[in-house]
């Protein structure tokens, strides 16, 4: 008589006729009524069972339910009908040491006695959590708390331990101060808060930062900025200044000096001023010479020293001593005027004054007080007290007085004495 085989629910598996095995239903061998040499596969069945069809590849004939140790992977697999794969069956362990990972199969789990923590093996152990630990018998990790504020208000936020000291604590909520203080945060507010230097030493963040709203207490928007123009109303210091390519400002420390340096060859360097609402040149120095131009009136209220050939154009004022370590020469003979008719010089202090007139060294006009010496006569408060014929005729006459020999003529006598008298003419 056939047997109908079936699941545990009661579905049918197959029908095995007497004397006959059934091989393609089932990962197990099915035996019908008076096989002859049943007990060979009957016992196979129960080591197939016994080792969970244990190979490197999976039983063809399976049913859900069904336990197979895949010896590739070293795991335990069930098959399941509605996914059509075999899932795998991990182990759980519970101990204080790692487990070996020789031993391990991908999805073990193994529960840290130790350190109360979760781990998943994954090509090595993994943690699962909770993240805080107390391995040397301090809390560290992260936590997730409430701490209530100076309102009665809950916020919800997530602590950071490192060995019973937090470091850290990270909050979604407005700005609260804690109603319990904690050390290092008088203030929690968005974000990522950093305990002060005062609970954790020379806290501060290390690495890199995207961005910043302040840096030691400074807004963002208090910085200049180094790609676009900027502007500042408060001094600014700089070592060794360079704008653009063309202007240095250098401290030259080995020669006591600041020095303004135009970069650019032959160009020139100039300072303007804003006279009248319009940028107009007051100093230039050319690039190509070295010479210096003042373009408006220059006042000189110090002592002033020229050295070299000097070209000033329009009205100087020197407002105090001028000191001339050589001449002042004319552009042209008997061209220049010091002094006019309407502002002469109070007194001019000199050794010697010589003048050519008509081709003679003589002075052309000397007034003296009431005295007027011209090429013509000698007057004393407009009275004539001698005459050119009068002079030029009067001859060498010696011995007319105490005061030795007197002179009258165009070029100096030969010899003398003291007290000898010689008027030029």
């Amino acid at each position: 008589m056939p047997y109908s085989i079936t699941t545990t629910s009661g579905a049918p598996v197959a029908t095995v006729q007497d004397a006959t095995i059934n091989t393609t239903s089932t990962a197990l061998t099915l035996i019908g009524r008076d096989y002859a040499g049943y007990g060979a596969f009957l016992n196979e069945n129960f080591v197939h069972l016994l080792e969970n069809f244990a190979a490197n590849v999976a039983p063809s004939q399976k049913l859900t339910g069904q336990i197979w140790y895949d010896t590739s992977a070293n795991t335990l697999k069930v098959w399941n009908t509605s996914i059509n794969a075999w899932k795998p069956i991990s182990s759980s362990l519970a101990q204080a040491n790692e487990p070996d990972g020789v031993d391990s199969s991908q999805g073990d789990l193994w529960f840290d006695t130790v350190n109360n923590q979760l781990h998943a093996y994954n090509n090595g152990w993994q943690l699962i959590g909770p993240q805080i630990t107390e391995t040397d018998g301090t809390t560290s990790g992260s936590v997730v708390e409430v701490i209530q504020d100076s309102s009665d208000i809950n916020h919800t936020v997530i602590k950071l331990y490192v060995r019973n000291t937090v470091v850290g604590i990270i909050s979604s909520d407005a700005a609260f101060t804690p109603k319990t203080s904690i050390n290092g945060f008088s203030t929690i507010k968005p974000g990522f808060n950093l305990a002060s230097s005062t609970a954790v030493a020379d806290a501060q963040y290390n690495g890199e930062t995207t961005n910043a709203t302040t840096l030691n207490g400074v807004t963002s928007a208090q910085f200049l900025r180094s790609d676009q123009p900027s502007t500042t109303a408060y001094a600014l210091s700089v070592g060794n200044l360079v704008v653009g390519s063309a202007l240095a400002l250098n401290e030259i420390t080995s020669n006591s000096e600041v020095q303004i340096q135009s970069l650019l060859p032959s160009y020139d360097l100039n300072l303007y001023t804003n006279f009248s609402g319009t940028p107009s040149r007051t100093l230039g120095i050319s690039g190509a010479t070295g010479g210096v131009t003042v373009d408006n009136a220059l006042a000189v209220l110090g002592a002033f020293s020229v050295d070299g050939t000097t070209t000033l154009s329009g009205t100087i004022t020197l407002g105090d001593v001028t000191t001339l370590q050589n001449k002042i020469i004319p552009s042209a003979d008997g061209s220049i005027d010091i002094g006019a008719t309407a502002t002469r010089f109070a007194n001019v202090h000199a050794t010697y004054f010589n003048g050519i007139f008509n081709g003679n060294v003589l002075a052309q006009q000397i007034t003296v007080g009431n005295v007027n010496i011209s090429t013509t006569a000698i007057t004393v408060n407009g009275n004539t007290m001698a005459t050119q014929s009068y002079v030029t005729s009067y001859v060498q006459t010696a011995g007319r007085n105490s005061q030795g020999t007197r002179t009258i003529s165009t070029s100096g006598p030969s010899g003398g004495s003291n007290g000898d008298i010689w008027y030029q003419v």
